[in-house]
């Protein structure tokens, strides 16, 4: 296991999005914030551990999961895509990229690139996301290893014939959990790849 994986902001952050995937359609967000706060998590209602940081991508985050939560109120059936398209329909594609983005962090950084697909993001996102990163390589050159990293696991996925059958151990992805790690740097610090691709996010799209 990497050491960033170690960082506490982000092992408890990963703790709130996992207990709120599996939980969003028998509770809600405030019922949630209470659960932590008595399980002695510290979180707060922002959506974030005490003293930390919002980054540019978890400030996006915060606007499509309340929207969400919000939904789901009066409509049950409301998937994760329907808000995704939602804000790209509203001119919010900002939301919406930085939602996929910060949910392949959640999701790597957790579980490995198996939990980012078990999980239902991948065939879903990784589209989008290698458009975005695409463009942003012309802005953020260092993004140029995050996409050659796309690049190889949308490869190793395309080897994959069932995905709705996917069972593959965590050797198949060889060194490319790890290598995410360094791609991307302390996602708790300000200079970290996906924010620093969120913070160029208007001049990308003019791109």
């Amino acid at each position: 296991m990497d050491s960033r994986q170690e960082n506490q902001f982000q092992r408890k952050m990963n703790v709130f999005h996992e207990y709120f995937i599996g939980n969003m359609n028998d509770t809600n967000y405030l019922d949630i914030m209470d659960y932590f706060k008595y399980e002695r998590k510290y979180v707060n209602k922002n959506y974030q551990i005490e003293n930390g940081d919002i980054s540019q991508v978890q400030k996006r985050m915060d606007i499509f999961y309340e929207y969400f939560i919000e939904k789901q109120k009066s409509i049950k059936d409301l998937g994760y895509l329907d808000v995704v398209s939602h804000f790209k329909c509203e001119g919010r594609y900002d939301v919406a990229i930085a939602t996929m983005l910060g949910n392949l962090n959640y999701q790597v950084e957790n579980g490995g690139i198996n939990q980012w697909i078990n999980n239902g993001y991948a065939e879903n996102t990784l589209f989008e996301i290698v458009k975005y990163v695409s463009k942003a390589v012309e802005v953020v050159p260092e993004a140029e290893e995050f996409l050659e990293w796309l690049g190889e696991v949308s490869s190793k996925l395309g080897d994959i014939e069932d995905l709705e059958r996917y069972e593959v151990s965590d050797d198949y992805w060889e060194n490319l959990d790890d290598q995410y790690y360094k791609i991307i740097g302390d996602i708790d610090k300000e200079n970290n790849l996906l924010s620093v691709l969120m913070a160029n996010y208007d001049r990308i799209m003019e791109v």
